[in-house]
């Protein structure tokens, strides 16, 4: 997984860090997790918890652990994943006849741009933090 570190969008790289940078209450949670997820593959065991359960705190972990990775990316990663929600929304909103107006096509190459330009400044950050 290390291997692309540095390959495609920016948003999709992150440190790989160490486990001394991960602070104390992310460890805690994650033996807690060790916990969770034991019950979850128990099959014969009738209080599971459920997937969603689950989910939610394998997500509220990697979140954790990522801030603590790269904090400094948190803002912009969040304005990128909110831009690439607006684009896949403003695409759901038009079928293909529509798509093709220049209202559109310029809302959504503009859209796109602003992405672009954001993952841009992300993949910046990222390179002067390797500096």
């Amino acid at each position: 997984m290390t291997e692309h570190a540095s390959e495609g969008s920016p948003y999709y790289r992150a440190p790989a860090g160490a486990w001394p940078d991960i602070d104390g209450r992310i460890w805690e949670e994650l033996v807690r997790l060790q916990g969770t997820l034991a019950a979850a593959l128990d099959t014969a065991n009738g209080q599971r918890p459920s997937p969603l359960d689950v989910a939610l705190k394998l997500n509220e972990i990697a979140q954790g652990i990522f801030d603590q990775l790269a904090p400094d990316e948190r803002d912009l990663r969040q304005v990128i994943t909110t831009l690439r929600t607006a684009h896949a929304v403003a695409w759901d909103m038009y079928d293909a006849v529509q798509a093709t107006r220049t209202t559109v096509e310029q809302y959504m190459s503009d859209l796109r741009k602003n992405i672009q330009s954001f993952e841009q400044d992300l993949g910046e950050l990222q390179q002067s933090r390797a500096a």
